[in-house]
């Protein structure tokens, strides 16, 4: 086994467009550390993600250490690398030791390494931030719903999203009511329903959901409520989890959750992390055969900085390779 080190060293900010308003306070921007890791005597340089809406009150020490065992690491393919064993440090600090073990492996191993193509991903849309005349059939939109809606209103863009062949996300954020979204669906036409691919959790209980009668033909997907460790004793009725990187899962641990018997429906989005680490998500949501949530890059300034490339006609982003 061996010893591996990471030492925070300075602080980086990202600006946003224009500033977005979260847990009542207004956003402009999202920080991240630089850091580098120890790997058997070789440096490398790896990111700390810092967003304030996901870990706001985190207190981050200089330096961490983890014990893994480096020898098996390069004998086996990437996906099957072990998870690091360290409860106690937090996401972000772990998806920051495998970033560094990524390109570690890259520079020793024998095996082929899916970070070092040119991998592209399909791209879901934020309805609040694009022109409804220009979504297309076949575009994967994302639809949030605010705590008071306007039901008319939401049934008016779902009406309008799916008349255009659009395939539709809905996000809750946990703030929603049952009598008002038993009311929306109760409005809409069963082809609007059938646009929609899940809801993301629209309670602030994931069982609250079961007892609507529209949750017979829409899934529930689980996104803040969602916790590796606990992954084995999640209700046999939700099937699609929703993946931030260093927030509610690891990179190691999605390749865990790739090989389980359930098969899950898995959605990688953002946690507006560093740009070093948004390619490191596009990369692996170019593994899954849906949209991925990495529209976040339009909120920054140097949002096109992120990515080698963008197709807006076919909302496709291409990821930098890890070399």
């Amino acid at each position: 086994m061996d010893k591996l080190e990471l030492h925070l060293t300075y602080k980086e900010r990202e600006e946003f467009i224009k500033p977005f308003h979260a847990k009542a306070r207004e956003i402009k921007g999202s920080d991240y550390y630089h850091c580098e890791v120890k790997i058997n005597g070789e440096l490398y340089t790896s990111y700390v993600n810092y967003f304030e809406f996901f870990y706001d009150g985190q207190d981050l020490r200089e330096t961490y250490e983890i014990i893994y065992d480096l020898k098996s690491f390069l004998e086996k393919p990437i996906e099957e690398a072990t998870i690091i064993d360290a409860p106690q440090l937090p996401k972000n600090i772990i998806v920051a030791f495998e970033y560094a073990l990524i390109k570690y492996y890259i520079k020793h191993s024998t095996h082929h390494c899916f970070f070092t193509q040119d991998n592209t991903v399909k791209i879901n849309l934020l309805f609040q931030s694009i022109k409804t005349n220009e979504i297309k059939n076949g575009d994967v939109i994302k639809y949030k719903i605010t705590p008071t809606p306007n039901i008319g209103e939401v049934i008016k863009n779902l009406e309008l999203m799916s008349n255009k062949g659009a395939i539709i996300r809905l996000d809750g954020n946990r703030s929603l009511d049952p009598d008002q979204i038993e009311s929306l669906f109760y409005n809409l036409s069963p082809e609007v329903i059938a646009s929609i691919e899940y809801f993301e959790e629209p309670f602030d209980k994931l069982d609250k959901w079961s007892h609507l009668a529209c949750s017979q033909d829409i899934p529930q997907a689980i996104d803040e409520s969602f916790k590796f460790s606990e992954h084995s004793s999640i209700a046999e009725d939700i099937n699609h989890i929703i993946i931030k990187f260093g927030v509610n899962c690891s990179v190691f641990e999605y390749f865990q959750l790739k090989k389980d018997d359930r098969k899950w429906q898995i959605t990688i989005t953002s946690g507006f992390e560093a740009p070093k680490l948004f390619n490191l998500a596009t990369h692996l949501a170019s593994r899954e055969r849906n949209a991925a949530g990495l529209s976040t890059f339009m909120f920054f300034k140097n949002g096109l900085k992120l990515i080698k490339d963008y197709s807006k006609e076919e909302s496709i982003i291409k990821a930098f390779r890890l070399i």
